[in-house]
């Protein structure tokens, strides 16, 4: 709900008509480098702060493309980990903790709709597979997950022409899981060649 309330404001934001004479244009292969804005999830194990994105995608045309992308979350402060246990009435005298960024790979198809002054609205719909890990010892005894699942992934934004051959993406996206949910606001620039 929250995403599509997001999506919708921005294309009000926007406040241009779309295209209605398109041309279409070639298909054109892309990189993706960009950083995401992550806020602390402790039940998926998403820490607060900035992740790094970096893929590759592959227009068919102006309308239709595809891409691959490998995203990760900051990892989880190992101290608010301690503090959910201390929450729940565990004495803890002595502990160590080492947790790692979720990484996110994705392939997402992605539908375009041209607006005016070279911008672009898009979503992406796609399938994420994701890895997460934390190691634990807390008075001794040891703690250890390590997961690697499968779940859905959305994405909605707006894209911007920079100069020739760059252009730079502004969106939220969310992956819908009951262990890895993320949503994430992102800035990353598409470099084409």
């Amino acid at each position: 709900m929250r995403t599509t309330s997001v999506f919708l404001s921005i294309l009000l934001l926007t406040g241009v008509p779309i295209h209605a004479d398109e041309k279409e244009k070639e298909d054109r292969g892309y990189f993706i480098a960009g950083l995401s804005v992550y806020q602390e999830d402790f039940d998926h194990y998403v820490g607060k702060g900035i992740g790094g994105k970096l893929g590759y995608g592959f227009d068919f045309t102006q309308r239709i493309g595809f891409e691959l992308s490998l995203d990760s979350t900051p990892p989880l402060d190992p101290g608010v980990f301690i503090e959910s246990y201390e929450r729940r009435g565990a004495l803890i005298f002595d502990y160590s903790v080492r947790t790692t960024p979720t990484k996110y790979l994705t392939w997402s198809g992605i539908y375009s709709i041209p607006l005016e002054k070279d911008r672009t609205l898009f979503g992406k719909l796609g399938w994420s597979v994701y890895q997460q890990e934390i190691k634990a010892e807390i008075n001794g005894a040891s703690f250890s997950s390590k997961k690697r699942l499968g779940d859905p992934r959305v994405e909605f934004g707006i894209q911007f022409p920079v100069k020739e051959n760059y252009r730079l993406n502004v969106s939220f996206s969310h992956v819908f899981s009951d262990d890895a949910q993320a949503t994430g606001l992102s800035c990353y620039l598409l470099w084409d060649f």
